[in-house]
């Protein structure tokens, strides 16, 4: 398959004190195959040296806006859907990086299969050093298209992966009173009904980090009450469920430790396919490299000097 209209793809960044991350995200972008992309990069009121860094790229395809203060995901994403130029949208977090071929690979589908809402891939967890820890949806079933879930319960899909075209994402929308959990909202607006494909590939590196949950002790108190707000939204179709679900996420969330461990098994490169374990080393070569022309420093770490 082949992309021949060349459609403009915004790459959508809300970032938050993420400059010890952002030289990644942003490098894994300048080395896109695909090159027809804006970044809106949202800085969500940092106190670090995020401006410096998007200077250092010297590139016009980063579009950079500061909020005046810190006002939460839900807020800085709506703000960055109301700036965007492109026919697609698609996501990047600041401290999270993309394989090259990520946009090129779902943007030739979203062309040649315009009955797509929506196209996501697998994703790789890493730590600070890029170590792989393990490869999400090992076991599901990919490449072929499916409906998206009729009911609340069932969604089931990579978000920080996902490409869709503008249009739906301007009809959804971010709830700006959310400051978490707003990817979930935004999905249950989009995929209900629809057709969405979940490519077998691998093309997103997630920064999972669990040692960072103890510098957050309020974080699944804070998780759970958004979850609940938004199947709030859903008491008139389903009174108890919705209750029930956001107390699931909740507990699911305190059982982050055993996760923890999953993840590390499941994780092991003696336990990953062997093509799997090197794409992961190709693209994590290939981001890191650019990473070190441009800031200096190891190509594992997160850590650039600049």
């Amino acid at each position: 398959m082949t992309v021949f209209s060349n459609p403009l793809i915004t790459v959508m960044m809300p970032s938050y004190n993420a400059a010890k991350t952002l030289p990644w995200a942003l490098s894994s972008l300048m080395i896109q195959s695909y090159e027809n992309w804006e970044c809106v990069l949202v800085d969500d009121g940092s106190t670090d040296s995020t401006q410096e860094i998007v200077k250092a790229f010297e590139d016009n395809r980063i579009r950079y806006f500061r909020l005046d203060r810190n006002r939460g995901r839900g807020y800085a994403r709506q703000f960055a859907l109301d700036k965007a130029s492109g026919h697609y949208l698609a996501f990047l977090d600041a401290d999270d990086w993309l394989y090259p071929l990520k946009l090129e690979a779902q943007v030739t589908l979203m062309e040649n299969c315009p009955g797509l809402v929506l196209v996501t891939s697998r994703m790789a967890d890493v730590d600070y050093s890029n170590t792989l820890l393990a490869i999400r949806g090992v076991s599901r079933t990919f490449d072929r298209v499916l409906k998206g879930p009729d009911k609340i319960w069932d969604l089931k899909i990579n978000f920080p992966a996902c490409m869709l075209k503008m249009t739906d994402a301007r009809r959804a929308g971010f709830d700006i009173t959310l400051k978490r959990c707003q990817d979930r909202d935004f999905l249950l607006k989009i995929l209900p009904g629809s057709q969405y494909l979940f490519l077998s590939e691998v093309h997103y590196a997630y920064r999972f980090v669990p040692e960072s949950r103890i510098n957050e002790p309020d974080l699944d108190l804070e998780v759970y009450k958004n979850n609940k707000r938004i199947y709030e939204k859903y008491n008139n179709t389903y009174p108890f469920l919705s209750r029930r679900l956001a107390l699931e996420l909740y507990l699911r969330n305190k059982l982050t430790p055993l996760r923890n461990k999953l993840i590390e098994f499941r994780g092991n490169a003696a336990f990953l396919p062997t093509d799997l374990s090197q794409k992961f080393e190709n693209a994590r070569s290939a981001v890191g490299s650019f990473v070190e022309k441009r800031f200096g420093g190891s190509t594992n770490s997160s850590f650039a000097q600049i």
